[in-house]
Parts: C-alpha cells; sequence; structure tokens
C-alpha cells in the first residue's frame, strides 16, 4: 500500500474512533490528531447538542518530518438513533475549494445520519483551514474585468498574472504549495495535473484529493 493510502487509512481510523467514542485515540502530540474546538461556523438550533466541533492536525508536506503543520476544521453531527453504527459517513464538498462545513445544516439531506455519525471534513487551504489558500488577488481580477470592456484573451492574461501574483505570496508566507494547493491555478507548478478550462478561461490545476 503507498504511503498517501496508509495516511489516509490513519486519518479514516482516527476520525471514525473520535465519532464513535467521543475521545482522540492516542497522545494529543502525534500528527494526525484530532483538537476540540469552537464550531466556526454558526450551529443551527436544531442541532445544537448533537454536533461536534474540532480540527484535524496534519502535516503540510508529509514527506518531511520537522514540516509544519495544518489545521482542517471537523463537524461531527451526531446520529439521530441511540443505537448509530461504529463506522462514520465522511463527506467533504469539491468545487474545487469550497467549504465543506454549510453542510452542518443539511440533516434533512443526509439520511444516513438516521442510523450513522456524519463527520464534515473541510480539504487543505479552502476557506476555514489555518492556513487559507485564498487567492483572493484572482478573485479582484474577475471583479475587475467584469466592469471592463475587454477581450475574453485579455481578461485571462490578467487572471494568470493574478495567480502567479498570489503564488508568489503564499510561497514566500512559508506555505509549502506543491502539498497543500486545494483550489488555485498556478501554471509554475510542475507536480499539478493541468487543465484548461476554455468556457470560464481560466487556467487550473488539482492534485490528487489528500487529506
Amino acid at each position: 500500500m503507498s504511503v498517501p493510502k496508509l495516511i489516509l487509512l490513519s486519518i479514516l481510523v482516527s476520525l471514525s474512533a473520535i465519532a464513535a467514542t467521543g475521545h482522540p485515540p492516542q497522545s494529543s502530540l502525534l500528527v494526525p490528531r484530532f483538537e476540540d474546538s469552537k464550531c466556526v461556523v454558526k450551529v443551527p438550533d436544531s442541532e445544537k447538542g448533537s454536533v461536534r466541533c474540532g480540527y484535524l492536525v496534519v502535516r503540510e508536506n508529509r514527506e518531511r518530518k520537522n514540516s509544519r503543520t495544518l489545521k482542517l476544521p471537523i463537524i461531527i453531527l451526531k446520529s439521530s438513533s441511540r443505537n448509530a453504527e461504529p463506522d462514520p459517513v465522511l463527506r467533504t464538498l469539491g468545487g474545487p475549494g469550497a467549504s465543506s462545513l454549510r453542510m452542518i445544516s443539511g440533516r434533512r439531506f443526509s439520511p444516513w445520519l438516521n442510523n450513522r455519525d456524519l463527520v464534515i471534513f473541510e480539504q487543505r487551504g479552502t476557506r476555514y483551514t489555518e492556513p487559507n489558500l485564498d487567492c483572493f488577488e484572482v478573485g479582484a481580477v474577475r471583479v475587475e474585468n467584469a466592469k471592463t470592456n475587454i477581450t475574453g484573451r485579455e481578461a485571462v492574461e490578467r487572471e494568470v498574472k493574478a495567480a502567479k501574483t498570489c503564488y508568489d505570496r503564499l510561497i514566500k508566507s512559508g506555505t509549502d504549495l506543491p502539498d497543500t494547493i486545494a483550489c488555485r491555478a498556478l501554471p509554475t507548478s510542475k507536480t499539478c495535473v493541468r487543465s484548461w478550462v476554455t468556457r470560464s478561461g481560466i487556467c487550473t490545476e488539482s492534485l490528487t484529493a489528500r487529506a
């Protein structure tokens, strides 16, 4: 089994134990680990008393033992059953780049909560993670492009330039970007799978989903 698969398996086992027992399985110094915290999003009144929040702490670069850690928000919705199955359902949104935590209000659309807990998992780099890797530079350029009478090619060139500015900013901040990128197009990264979205005119890249 590959190293990424082993790591993913360890995370899933940890989350299963947390959801089933209410406690982290091992020492709080281990990585990956779960840490209880206040919910970073508003908890609906209907869910108060049946929700638990915290962070999954993981290494930014799994190949470096001294790599800094990232904090990925986790929300656990408890099953409506008093005899719930021990293995929870793990859910996260795609996009890529969308926050998954909005699903805290989705109990009526989650039939598995009838007999299992639901673990809502925020992916690396998205809205509520620490750090957040949002490229606000790209968003600002898109707004400006919408107000300007320019060609599609010019709009793309502006967005690519903004993406490179974002890339440089994140690298300077110490972000180990090749292993943490979750949602933004960076043409300079050779480790990513590159695709050209012609309809929107955005150069996008993505890595295989990793916790």
